[in-house]
């Protein structure tokens, strides 16, 4: 079973799982965009080629188009950001 996190997305209740949470937070706080295997790094504390960071990137977009949240990830020159994300943990 896989577990998820429940985080508030710019106020909206959205259940993630904890590698897809990691995956928004390293875009969040990242200061400038990035690649896929910096993403990847600095979400699940390993590099790896970029096939399972579009994958966490599909999800996270997915869910993010069933919560009814504007589009947040922003892919430009093989590099990923996320600068209009506000992230908070649901109590509840």
């Amino acid at each position: 079973m896989v577990e998820e996190r429940v985080l508030q997305w710019n106020g909206v209740c959205v259940a993630l799982t904890r590698s897809g949470a990691r995956a928004l937070s390293a875009l969040v706080e990242g200061s400038v965009p990035l690649s896929a295997s910096a993403l990847h790094q600095a979400a699940l504390g390993y590099a790896r080629d970029g096939s399972a960071v579009r994958t966490h990137v599909s999800t996270l977009r997915r869910k993010r188009s069933a919560a009814g949240l504007a589009e947040p990830i922003v892919t430009r020159d093989r590099r990923y950001r996320a600068p209009d994300v506000r992230l908070s943990q649901h109590d509840g």
